[in-house]
């Protein structure tokens, strides 16, 4: 997985319920977060475009942009026409 230029963790999910069964995402927790409740933001795009390009995109770990929300960027898996599933 390609690094974030916003300092994202990279965090691996191993569930054999998943396809694949190994899963990345990056975490943005804002530099301010505490122990006051704060909002989530999973970001899902609609094509195989890795975490920290999409997280490049929509600049939500961009403290300028969002300053308080913690952002999941899930890694995409290949798309299947509905057709065939």
């Amino acid at each position: 997985m390609q690094p974030s230029e916003w300092g994202s963790s990279v965090y691996v999910i191993h569930d054999s319920r998943l396809k694949p069964h190994q899963r990345s995402s990056l975490l943005h927790v804002p530099s301010n977060y505490g122990k006051q409740p704060v909002p989530l933001i999973v970001a899902m795009h609609g094509k195989g475009q890795p975490p920290a390009e999409f997280e490049s995109h929509t600049q939500l770990s961009n403290a300028d942009v969002n300053p308080d929300a913690i952002v999941v960027y899930p890694e995409g898996v290949k798309v299947q026409a509905p057709e065939s599933l």
